[in-house]
């Protein structure tokens, strides 16, 4: 569906949210931003929207860059702040990552990071982009139980989740820092 005929069937605000969630805007987006923007009348529910869907960075970011004189003062400051803490959070979760790749290959265990900040910097090209709250590595299953053991090192604790459609049909050692 075009982004017209989406927009006709969106409120204002969804279709804001809509054209803000891409990594870059090309100039016609950027003009329809800014046309959403002078156009919204409920920024509560756009923030509210934003942070249901992980997208207050991008919210930001391309509001800030194509409408930032539609902003409401305190929208404008809010949209600040969490971006800010995101970018905060998401540095720790990066140099958190770095050190458990450390970790893993000073011990020979083979592991590829993926999603959260590889998938920021890579799609987006900021750790600052992209809403983030875990780290997932991809282990060779014969890796698995000596990177929980050292994990726990870090003070991870192993958990074992049933996963949809797994092999196994148990993921085993995914882990979460208490």
């Amino acid at each position: 569906m075009p982004d017209d005929a989406a927009s006709a069937v969106l409120s204002v605000e969804t279709a804001l949210l809509v054209a803000c969630a891409r990594a870059r805007l090309d100039p016609v987006t950027a003009v329809r931003v800014r046309e959403l923007s002078h156009a919204v009348r409920d920024w509560s529910a756009v923030l509210e929207l934003a942070r249901r869907h992980r997208l207050v960075p991008l919210l930001h970011l391309h509001l800030t860059a194509a409408a930032d004189d539609a902003l409401p003062a305190s929208v404008r400051a809010t949209l600040r702040e969490e971006f800010s803490s995101n970018a905060a959070r998401n540095l720790t979760l990066a140099l958190e990552l770095l050190a458990v790749a450390d970790l893993l290959q000073s011990n020979a265990i083979r592991a590829l990071p993926y999603k959260g900040p590889t998938l920021a910097q890579c799609i987006y090209g900021s750790l600052a982009a992209r809403q983030m709250k875990d780290l997932d590595i991809l282990l060779r299953p014969a890796d698995v139980d000596r990177a929980v053991s050292l994990l726990e090192t870090r003070e991870y604790t192993a958990v074992t989740r049933v996963l949809p459609g797994a092999r196994t049909g148990v993921a085993r050692g995914l882990v979460e820092r208490d």
